[in-house]
């Protein structure tokens, strides 16, 4: 009797067990297949993206470019990857790259301070970049480039790292443009290596087809480190015979003026006299011309008349009147006392 209650007890207890397995079971399926329906669900909708306003979207299905690219702003649909792929190009934002291959070695701290520390005796090849003008200087050149995607489909596709590739691009033109040009012209007109620089990279970039749009460089110029202080010394006598030039060309314009208003002065006299001579000369003139026939017709009587009129202009300047008689056995002495009036005049 009793082993028979111990074996309803038992059996009461397994399927008690078994409907609580069960239940667990249940419980447990039933989270997955919710867990199935979400990963199916994130699944389908996990290749939907956001595009943003400066973007572009390119849809990409099984290695293929599927449709136009997208370039408004909002979700893009597309299949799950790996079917579908979303590659989204900033091809409406400006891009900056900057290339210092040919800039000098630079600490961190210097980088971040502008401070140069330390500068070492000599340039280290494979660690400073520099480049050689074609008159055999040398000159450190760091470039930063603006550029915008104008072909997204050629910028993702046609190079592995179209951002390495137009730096290795920009290095080039450098490189060829400051070969060609010596130093003092490039340091006397940077515009001209600008140009220069930005014509050849415009060259590659058109004949490569790299999809993008280049604006104007922005070049930063160096002489090396190490001939900071003759090139201080060089600036500063540019700069002392600049202001000697200038103090030469004021005193020059000074004395050029003073010796126009001299020439001015000096012109003035000598056409105030010649007018008077060219004026007692006609007045000479005329009056000859008046008694000429007088002379021709009675020649004693002018000529006697002439004598009278001009000693009677003398006479009439002289302060005192000595007659003296003539006699052939006397010798005559004045003593005339100085005038000072008369000196001065």
């Amino acid at each position: 009797m009793k082993n028979s209650e111990t074996n309803q007890t038992n059996s009461i207890e397994n399927n008690g067990g078994i409907v609580a397995l069960h239940d667990a079971l249940a419980v447990i399926f039933s989270a997955v297949r919710i867990l199935i329906v979400f990963l199916v669900f994130a699944f389908f909708v996990s290749g939907i993206r956001n595009i943003e306003q400066f973007e572009q979207a390119i849809v990409i299905r099984f290695g293929a470019v599927q449709g136009p690219i997208k370039d408004e702003a909002g979700m893009v649909l597309a299949l799950p990857y790996p079917i579908d792929e979303i590659i989204k190009v900033p091809a409406k934002r400006t891009q900056i790259i900057e290339s210092d291959t040919f800039w000098y070695k630079q600490t961190d701290e210097e980088s971040k301070t502008g401070i140069a520390g330390d500068i070492p005796a000599f340039l280290k090849p494979g660690v400073d970049g520099y480049l050689i003008t074609s008159d055999q200087n040398i000159l450190h050149v760091k470039c930063s480039l603006k550029y915008r995607i104008n072909q997204p489909l050629d910028y993702m596709f046609k190079f592995n790292d179209a951002d390495e590739f137009i730096v290795h691009c920009l290095d080039n033109a450098l490189l060829k443009s400051v070969s060609r040009m010596n130093s003092g012209e490039i340091m006397k007109n940077r515009k001209i290596l600008n140009e220069s620089v930005f014509r050849l990279l415009q060259q590659n970039i058109t004949k490569l087809k790299m999809g993008i749009e280049i604006h104007p460089l922005d070049l930063q110029l160096s002489w090396p480190r190490q001939l900071t202080n003759a090139i201080n010394n060089v600036t500063q006598a540019n700069q002392k015979f600049q202001e000697d030039m200038a103090s030469a060309k004021v005193f020059e314009d000074d004395q050029k003026n003073i010796a126009e208003g001299q020439s001015s002065q000096v012109k003035l006299v000598a056409h105030t006299w010649a007018t008077k001579k060219i004026s007692k000369a006609e007045a000479d003139a005329a009056t000859f011309q008046k008694l000429y026939p007088l002379y021709k017709t009675n020649p004693e009587v002018i000529t006697q008349t002439i004598y009278q009129n001009r000693i009677k202009k003398i006479m009439a300047n002289v302060d005192e009147i000595f007659i003296i008689e003539p006699s052939p056995n006397r010798e005559i002495r004045i003593n005339l006392p100085r005038s000072t009036n008369r000196s001065n005049k």
